[in-house]
């Protein structure tokens, strides 16, 4: 499995992780399994940490067909929902950075992308170091 989350209630989000080779079916599998968790509720703040992906033939196609599953699920949101995407390598950087453009007509919805995963906390307002280590253990 190339996928896995998890979700912090306390602190209001969930973590995505995505390794090795990414395929649509990862992206879709992982949010529709992360959203049913009981644990779930909308207007959580999302971290996709694509640190460990290498290799994605995700196109244009399979991200807007994400898109549309996630202005789906935010659209009873209240309030404006974070999600910061850490997308090291190129070829995660480019799905993630499609995604973010894709959705930058939502209104309720504030899309970061950065490199580090320091700065993907910095945009959720949760890069202490205590954070940072909480999520190398759930790796």
């Amino acid at each position: 499995m190339s996928h896995s989350y998890s979700i912090h209630p306390d602190l209001d989000l969930i973590v995505m992780r995505y390794s090795g080779h990414v395929t649509l079916n990862d992206l879709r599998d992982g949010f529709v399994a992360s959203i049913g968790d009981p644990r779930y509720r909308p207007g959580m703040m999302e971290l996709s940490d694509f640190s460990a992906a290498d290799d994605t033939d995700v196109g244009f196609a399979g991200v807007m067909a994400i898109a549309d599953k996630v202005r789906e699920s935010y659209a009873s949101s209240a309030g404006i929902v974070r999600i910061a995407h850490c997308a090291p390598s190129d070829i995660a950087y480019g799905m993630a950075r499609m995604y973010q453009t894709i959705m930058s007509d939502e209104e309720n919805v504030a899309i970061g992308l950065f490199r580090s995963l320091p700065e993907a906390l910095e945009f959720l307002n949760l890069n202490t170091p205590e954070m940072i280590a909480r999520l190398e253990r759930d790796r």
